[in-house]
Parts: C-alpha cells; sequence; structure tokens
C-alpha cells in the first residue's frame, strides 16, 4: 500500500529539532540525545544514519524520538529488533514516545496471517499501521510438502490470482485456483485479497505480468511447495508478497545492526526482499558495536543503512573502505612510533579524511560525555575510561594440586600428538581443559562401568597390545603415544572425579577454574553485599558453577541457623563438593534432616502470610481509579478464592502468587506494607504477562487451542518459574530460559534485597537487551571471547546510565570531596573479571583478545594509545596522538 500521506524529511527535521528544543517535555531526552537528535535532522533529508554510540548511553529512546517525528508527518515505521528484545522497544514506544499504537512484535508468518484471521477482526491489517516491530528472524520459515502447512506458501498464488483479475491479466480466477485444497486456509484467501486491492500496482504489476512466475496447471512449480527453498525465485517472490501485506515504509530502523552480516541471513532478506520502501525512505541503523573484530566490518555495516543500494553512494562506500584502511594502518605505524614526525604527520591526515568521508552517516556518543566519567577523569591519575578495572582471575600451574598438574600436562600433550581428523575431541582437549567444556567426559569415563560403579583407572597403556610393534611407521607412533597420554588424562585422580553421584558435574565441582571464579564471586556478595553478573559460553561449566554457587550458600544459611527455601537435596554431587571444600564434618543425610526441619518453619511463616495477602492487596487496588491487568488479576484471584476458599494445594494461584512476591521482596517480604506488595505484585504482572509475546520459536506452529483465562496463565507461568524446589542465590539464563522468565530473573536481580544474588548468563543469550545494572557493578567473564565487541555488549549489562556503580561515585565524591578541594582515596570502579588459566589456551585467547580490543578503541573510542599514569612523557604522547583521533559525537562535530 503505498503512502501518500508524508509531508517529506524536511517536515520531520523540524519535528526533530521541535523535540530536541528543551521546551518541549513530551519525551524524556538528557542533552546528549537533544544534540543527538538535531544532529540526525541535519542527515536524515540526505541519507540515512548509524547511531553508534556507546553501550547504555539511550540509542533506543533516540530512536523512538525519531520514530515518533516520521509518524507526527504522516510517515510509517518499520522497527526491526532481535526477536528477545520486542518487549524493550514496544514499552519504549509506548510508555516514553508515547505512540500508542504499536502493534506485538511480529515473529513469524502464523503472527502475520492471524491480522486476517476473522472476518470482523478488530485486528488492523499490517499496512494500517504507523509503526510495526519485526523480529530479526522474520524470514526464518521452513517450507514443507505437506500440504496442511500450505500457509506458509500458498500467499504467493493466492495473492497473483487475486491481483491477475485486479490488474486485467485475467477475466476470472485461474483454473484449478481452488483445487487440491492449495488456497484452502481463509486467511491465506483474505490476506491474497487485501494485498491484491492494496498491494503496491507497480510491484504487483511485475509479478502477476510475468509468465515465468504466474504459470498455472496442475504441475507448475508455482503450486510446488519445494519450489519455496531458500534463495530460490520463487522464496523470494513470497517474500516480497509478504512485504506488500506489510505496506510501504518510509523510514526503517535497525537494532543491533551488526548482527547477522551475511548476504543471505534471515535480516539481510528482510531488509532486501520483504520491506517494501519508497524511493526517498531512509534507514536508521543503531549498533554500539559497528565493527567487532576487524575494520573491514565498516563495509557491511555502512550498508545497513543503504550505502550499498543507491548508484550515488555505492561508489563513495567503496573509497570510504579505502580511508578506513589507510586508517588502520595509520594507526599502527603510530602506535610503533609515537613521536616520529612523519608518523604523526600521516596519522592525522588519515584521521581527518576517515572523519570527514564518515561523519555526514555515523553519530557517536562515547563515556566521555558522561557527566559522572567526567567527574572520574578529573582526579589525579584517572582518565575516562579508568572507571572500569579489568582485574584478571588467574589460575596459576604452581598453585594447582598435583593431580590437576597431571591432567594440564597430560592434556598439552595428547593435544600436540593427535591429529584433528583422527580424534578431534583429544585434539581440543587442550584448548578446552581451562574452562572445563568436554575435559570432565575425558577424565569421568574412565571411572564408570555400565552401572556406574568405581573401577581402578589405567595409568598406561596395556604393553602387550598398544606397544607390540612400536618400531613400526610414524604414524603408528603417533597414535601409540595418542593412546599413551589419553590413558593418562583418564587416569587423573582429581577431587570429586570419583565415588560420587551426580556425572560429569562432580569433576567441574573442583576445577580450579570453577573454583577460582566463586572465590571471586562469594568475596562480592558477601564482603560488599552487591551482585555479580557471569558470562560464559559452555552450558556444563555454567551448570557447575551455579549448582556449586547454591549449595555452598545453603550450607552456609543452615550454619547460621537460617532457613533455606528448599524441602529436598538434589543427587547431583553438589552437596558433597560443598561440605568438602567448606570444610564442613556433616553427612548429606543431616543436611538433609535440617533443611527439612528449617523449611517446615518456613512454610508456616509463608502460611501467615498467605492469610492475609489477598486482603491487602485488594485494599491497595481499590483505592486506585484504573483497572489495569494487575488489578484485573487480583479482582480474579478474589472470585477465585470466594469459590474455593478453603483449597490451597500447591497447584492453587494464591501460594504461587505469595511465593513470587516473597522471592521479588527478597528479605524484605515478611514487613512488607500493602503499597509495597501492591507495587510488587504489579512489576511481577508486567515482566510476566507482557501481551506482545508469543511464547513459541519463530519458527514453530503455535497452538490455537489456548482458552485458558489470565490467572490461570499467569498462574501457570509463576509456577514454571517458582515452583522449583532449588534455592535461588544463583541462577542461570541459557537459551532454554523462556522470555518471561528472563524478564522475572532480571526484576529480581536489579533489586538489592532480592534474589538471586548471582546470575550467570550464556553469552549468546544475555549481552544484548537485558538492563542488570541496579544493583551490580561486577562482571566476571568465566569463558572470555574472542569478540571484544560482544565483551563491550558484555560490561555495558551495568554500565549503563543510572548504574550502581554511578549510585556509589555520587556517594563517593560527596564523602570524600573536601570543600574546594580534591577528593581523596580510591573511588569505586566497575569490576572486570576474566578467568584466566595460566599454562593453557585460555592465555593466548585473553592476549589476542586484548589486541582485537585495542583495535577497537582505536577505531571507535578515541583511544589509539593508552595512557600510563606511571610515565609522564608517555603519558604525554598518549594524550596528544589521542586528541587528534577522529571523534562522531554531535557535541565534537
Amino acid at each position: 500500500m503505498t503512502n501518500g500521506r508524508f509531508k517529506g524529511w524536511l517536515a520531520v527535521a523540524q519535528k526533530l529539532h521541535a523535540l530536541a528544543s528543551l521546551d518541549d517535555t513530551s519525551i524524556e531526552l538528557n542533552s546528549g540525545q537533544r544534540e543527538s537528535l538535531r544532529a540526525i535532522s541535519e542527515r536524515l533529508p540526505n541519507n540515512g544514519v548509524l547511531i553508534a554510540d556507546e553501550v547504555g548511553l539511550g540509542k533506543t529512546r533516540i530512536a523512538c524520538a525519531v520514530a515518533k517525528s516520521v509518524m507526527e508527518a504522516g510517515g510509517r515505521v518499520a522497527v526491526v529488533v532481535p526477536p528477545t528484545l520486542g518487549y524493550q522497544w514496544r514499552d519504549e514506544l509506548r510508555k516514553k514516545a508515547g505512540v500508542p499504537d504499536v502493534p506485538p512484535l511480529l515473529r513469524s508468518l502464523h503472527g502475520y496471517l492471524d491480522a486476517w484471521k476473522e472476518e470482523s477482526s478488530t485486528i488492523q491489517p499490517w499496512g494500517q499501521h504507523s509503526v510495526i516491530l519485526l523480529s530479526h528472524a522474520f524470514c526464518n520459515w521452513t517450507i514443507r510438502s505437506n500440504t496442511k502447512k500450505n500457509w506458509r506458501w500458498a500467499l504467493l498464488p493466492g495473492t497473483l490470482g487475486y491481483a491477475s483479475t485486479q490488474l486485467g491479466a485475467r477475466a476470472r480466477l485461474p483454473r484449478g485456483f481452488f483445487s487440491s485444497g492449495r488456497v484452502d486456509d481463509t486467511r491465506i484467501q483474505r490476506a491474497s485479497q487485501w494485498i491484491a486491492y492494496n498491494g503496491c500496482r507497480d510491484t504487483l504489476s511485475q509479478l502477476v505480468f510475468n509468465k515465468d512466475l504466474n504459470s498455472w496447471g496442475e504441475n507448475s512449480e508455482l503450486l510446488t511447495p519445494e519450489s519455496y527453498a531458500k534463495d530460490t525465485v520463487y522464496r523470494e517472490e513470497l517474500e516480497c508478497v509478504v512485504g506488500l501485506g506489510l505496506g510501504q515504509f518510509d523510514l526503517i530502523i535497525i537494532d543491533e545492526a551488526h548482527k547477522s552480516r551475511g548476504e543471505v541471513s534471515n535480516l539481510e532478506r528482510l531488509l532486501k526482499n520483504v520491506l517494501q520502501v519508497s524511493s526517498s525512505s531512509r534507514r536508521v541503523a543503531l549498533t554500539a558495536t559497528p565493527i567487532e573484530l576487524d575494520s573491514g566490518q565498516w563495509e557491511s555495516t555502512l550498508a545497513r543503512i543503504g550505502l550499498d543500494v543507491a548508484e550515488d553512494t555505492s561508489d563513495r562506500l567503496a573509497q570510504m573502505m579505502v580511508t578506513v584502511d589507510e586508517y588502520a594502518e595509520a594507526v599502527k605505524l603510530i602506535r610503533s612510533a609515537p613521536t616520529d614526525e612523519e608518523t604523526l604527520t600521516r596519522f592525522k591526515a588519515a584521521s581527518i579524511q576517515f572523519k570527514n568521508l564518515l561523519s555526514p552517516y555515523l553519530l557517536r556518543r562515547d563515556k566521555r560525555e558522561d557527566e559522572w566519567i567526567k567527574s572520574f577523569a578529573c582526579l589525579p591519575g584517572q582518565d575516562a575510561y579508568s572507571y572500569r578495572l579489568q582485574q584478571p582471575i588467574e589460575i596459576a600451574l604452581a598453585t594447582l594440586s598435583p593431580e590437576w598438574q597431571q591432567a594440564v600436562c597430560a592434556a598439552e600433550a595428547l593435544s600436540f600428538v593427535t591429529r584433528g581428523k583422527d580424534d578431534s575431541s583429544a585434539k581440543r582437549v587442550r584448548l578446552t581443559i581451562g574452562n572445563g567444556h568436554g575435559l570432565v567426559t575425558t577424565i569421568d569415563q574412565s571411572w564408570k562401568t555400565s552401572d556406574d560403579d568405581a573401577v581402578e583407572a589405567p595409568t598406561s597403556p596395556d604393553t602387550d597390545s598398544e606397544l607390540q610393534d612400536f618400531s613400526s611407521d610414524r604414524s603408528g607412533k603417533k597414535a601409540l603415544r595418542a593412546a599413551w597420554w589419553k590413558h593418562v588424562l583418564q587416569g587423573v585422580q582429581v577431587q570429586g572425579s570419583q565415588g560420587e553421584i551426580g556425572g560429569e558435574l562432580t569433576t567441574l565441582y573442583d576445577h580450579p577454574a570453577i573454583l577460582a571464579a566463586v572465590a571471586a564471586i562469594e568475596d562480592v556478595v558477601t564482603r560488599r553485599a552487591e551482585k555479580v553478573l557471569v558470562f560464559g559460553r559452555f552450558t556444563k561449566p555454567m551448570e557447575a558453577l551455579v549448582k556449586l554457587l547454591n549449595a555452598r550458600a545453603m550450607i552456609r544459611a543452615l550454619r547460621r541457623g537460617e532457613s533455606w527455601p528448599q524441602e529436598s537435596l538434589d543427587k547431583d554431587g553438589s552437596i558433597n563438593a560443598a561440605l568438602r571444600q567448606l570444610g564442613e564434618t556433616w553427612t548429606v543425610e543431616e543436611v538433609a534432616k535440617q533443611l527439612k526441619e528449617g523449611y517446615l518453619k518456613l512454610e508456616s511463616a509463608r502460611t501467615a502470610f498467605r492469610a492475609t495477602l489477598l486482603e491487602r492487596l485488594q485494599s491497595e487496588f481499590d483505592d486506585k481509579s484504573n483497572r489495569d491487568l494487575a488489578h484485573r488479576l487480583v479482582d480474579e484471584l478474589s472470585r477465585h478464592q470466594m469459590v474455593e476458599p478453603t483449597a490451597d494445594p500447591a497447584g492453587q494461584p494464591l501460594p504461587v502468587i505469595a511465593r513470587a512476591l516473597q522471592e521479588y521482596l527478597g528479605s524484605d517480604w515478611g514487613g512488607a506494607s500493602p503499597e509495597q506488595l501492591a507495587e510488587a505484585f504489579a512489576a511481577i504482572v508486567q515482566a510476566v504477562s507482557d501481551p506482545a509475546e508469543l511464547d513459541q520459536d519463530d519458527t514453530e506452529e503455535p497452538d490455537n487451542e489456548d482458552t485458558v483465562d489470565s490467572l490461570t496463565k499467569f498462574t501457570e507461568r509463576l509456577k514454571e518459574e517458582f515452583g522449583r524446589q532449588q534455592g535461588a542465590f544463583a541462577r542461570l539464563m541459557n537459551g532454554n530460559t523462556p522470555p518471561y522468565t528472563r524478564r522475572m530473573t532480571q526484576l529480581g536481580f536489579n533489586r538489592v534485597p532480592s534474589n538471586p544474588k548471582v546470575l550467570v548468563v550464556q553469552s549468546v543469550v544475555g549481552r544484548e537487551g537485558l538492563n542488570l545494572h541496579l544493583a551490580c557493578r561486577t562482571v566476571v567473564l568465566l569463558h572470555p571471547e574472542w569478540n571484544p565487541g560482544v565483551v563491550e555488549q558484555q560490561i555495558g549489562r551495568v554500565d549503563r546510565l543510572g548504574s550502581l556503580w554511578q549510585q556509589l561515585f555520587e556517594d563517593w565524591l560527596a564523602a570524600n570531596a573536601p570543600p574546594g578541594g580534591t577528593p581523596q582515596g580510591d573511588p569505586p570502579r566497575i569490576q572486570i573479571h576474566p578467568v584466566i588459566f595460566q599454562g593453557t589456551y585460555d592465555q593466548e585467547n585473553w592476549r589476542i583478545l586484548g589486541e582485537r580490543w585495542d583495535n577497537l578503541r582505536a577505531q571507535l573510542h578515541g583511544v589509539v594509545i593508552h595512557p600510563s599514569s606511571d610515565d609522564p612523557d608517555h603519558h604525554s604522547v598518549a594524550q596528544l596522538v589521542n586528541a587528534l583521533a577522529p571523534r562522531f559525537s554531535p557535541s565534537a562535530l
């Protein structure tokens, strides 16, 4: 559907200028965001814009202000976001930018076709919305030959059939149009008709009058599901037709624009094949890490704002890449000879050229503009980035037990004597011993029989069988050496690798990296009463860390005579490991007895809490005029209790709601006021009951039999989250964690008194989109990454506006700054702790990451040479060179 209402980019620029004015209070903006809006207003009339502000500086708010301005100028906006960020974007647009009509995140073709589900549906077709949220993975469709799945492909022939009659190509629908059930889905029929009548006429004509495409008949490829596989003509045209149903857009906003850089990625197909745009449309891309591994990634990032599409900009993009390469080379030279005049002159020229070519498209505010970081940089011996403190958690080989030293040496030797094609797992042992991934299987397997009974581990190969022909060819000798070292590694008797229940995890509970991380985490939680965020990549070590932290926290609580919210013990070996490590003489049976006694007392307190809970919630909500979802759920809960006043089994709503409130309130739950209870309940409802969310993966078939009432659905989700028996001192968040559980965990982690105290997150899941900064300033990198952009995103979860660090630093300044003087003492910092297992590949990994991180800082942070407070001359040279580095902040342009 062509949009004829858009007043143009000059009208948008005027509205952006108005929003940037201090007089406008319709959207909350700080001074840096207002400057960005003014800069964007100057650029959008000419080209797309890349907003590359550092993590935590409010890029989303800026983009929402731009979207609001485009809509007020009569334009339409598509916002393309990662699947997990729809909740945040919808909330930001509606509550912060004041855009009321924001439909749920569009994840799949099923959700797309639901706009035409009923004849008199209250759901508007997508082309009638001013703004639409789409998932990066929207194009991840699976086309099957089964005709029951025909809605996945039949939209193309359905649209071609109806459009043919509309455009005069046929007098009636093609013969066989409804045969064999190919277009029998009512959503397909309604969607096809809507697109045929409302879609862009020029695009529809190109499709209809393409004889190779619009070919009908019993055996036509148009009517064969197999024709719609990825990267086929029919698939591309199907994507185009889906785009016609979305309507034409004047602005496309791409969040996390560094993701899925490949030409055939789902995101790329969405941008190129699906989204329909006019000749004057613009793109705004958002990313804190436009480059991650090397400067060559500028090309794919800048292409996201359309520089590779228009003829007048594609040549300019090629010229930019030459300039980028020249600047990267100049950075290398100036680092090696920072005092050489000729090198300095070359660097200055390359920097100016780099800035001039990119500044029409690129805006980047960095931490140096934050008022608190400016204050930190003014302290003696500090700079704009020393508010972050990197302190590796180093595991030295000399400090390990003889058994673990033997394991490291055996893994090193095994890796060198093994060929990957013969035994890839043995070849990789050297690379993974530092993080525990895969190592435990190698160590544990020699101790297990079919009945999991302990057996004596071999210490050397069988000389009669494996060493009988040691004088054979070289490959045979290598195989024998590999077998010998594998036996050595399998025979390592590390603590916890035998005689305990729990499988692979028993060895990991005593892995040196896990124990070092546990010591550092517990020190922060107990000594500073702060929370810790842990990032990892490998599932088993992360699971072991969480189980061990919870087991140790439980043993400490029992020592203090405190109740622990757990009724029984898991048979995973963690309790044995915790008792042994903490020097506790209790048996597992004694722990179980104490746990049960304490749990009975806790249940008694919970029963008393539940007895007055509903009454207190009602007294608070009844005083409010607005009847939001939380209020309606309280009313529904009241009706439920009236029907079954004595029913209080575990499956009833009230107990699980009470449990959720207790965990959210943490240590405060016993004396919570009605107002605090109501606020907590409203927060839980918002996190758990997001109406914008589909509970299935983007490609999964939905369940259309969803008839449960709101209270039942709410209770079921709470039971999934709070029905567990384990304590929640530490929690694991990985790819299997549902979105609403992620939000509930985020909610608790951001409150000081609540659990979890430690959040262990799989990097691919939690490095983007989560705000975890209100009660945490410590990040532990259990498995350091190769990509500095990923590490920046990880640290950015706690380094955000309004963070705990900012609060602590503000308090420190107030307490330590004498009137008119300089604050004294060591200021608080954001703590970054990579776990480095010395003598293993971890060390090389961290070194390479450091080099790439330096290159990233030179390209984006203005830190070409890191200043040293220990060497005044070096510090002066670094300041001189860094002052010449390009800056793309609106305040510096």
